[in-house]
């Protein structure tokens, strides 16, 4: 009786914390050498992860025997019958449930040809214009006419999202008779090579 109870109460908390909104910070800097930090947090502040502070990690040995992906996989999954338009809808899902934040970018952008640097910038500025009116950005890209390549600048973005509200299209996608294709395909696929 008390394995039931505690089980349910287990449950319940884990159904409470996925209605907790997650929270992503990403900030892109290119000014001395590309450096890419992010910071996740959780349960109001109770659960803190950020990568990226620049300690450097020892490397990983290399791991023998370990079985790769073949790329002819991949292409024959993403060749079954409706999982590019399933995967389409979950992403679509996915992306509504996000809520941002803020979102600032500026950069400073050069291909080396002023030429070419004219004509990325004759298609870019519709664009940011765009996405400037129409969604909680601050978007600014400058043209660079110098001779060398350049990318210089700093991105800075926040991302709020409800777990459970990701469950919908995740669970969606994973019982969609597109997705079981896929992965009888892929089961098959790995059998028959032993």
């Amino acid at each position: 009786m008390w394995v039931i109870i505690a089980s349910a109460a287990l449950a319940a908390l884990l159904i409470l914390a996925l209605f907790v909104p997650l929270e992503l910070a990403v900030q892109l800097s290119t000014a001395e050498r590309p450096r890419l930090r992010m910071r996740l947090v959780w349960l109001f502040g109770l659960v803190r992860k950020e990568i990226g502070r620049g300690e450097k990690k020892p490397a990983a040995p290399k791991k023998t025997g370990k079985k790769r992906i073949n790329p002819r996989d991949i292409l024959s999954l993403l060749q079954t019958k409706g999982l590019l338009q399933q995967l389409k809808i979950s992403l679509q899902g996915m992306l509504r449930s996000l809520e941002i934040k803020n979102l600032t970018a500026d950069f400073k952008v050069g291909l080396g040809d002023p030429a070419d640097t004219g004509l990325l910038f004759a298609l870019l500025a519709p664009v940011i214009l765009w996405l400037n009116s129409s969604l909680p950005l601050r978007i600014s890209a400058q043209p660079s006419f110098a001779d060398a390549p350049t990318f210089t600048g700093y991105s800075h973005g926040a991302v709020r999202v409800r777990p459970i509200r990701l469950v919908i299209p995740l669970l969606r996608f994973a019982i969609s008779p597109a997705t079981m294709r896929a992965v009888k395909k892929l089961v098959l696929a790995r059998w028959r090579r032993k």
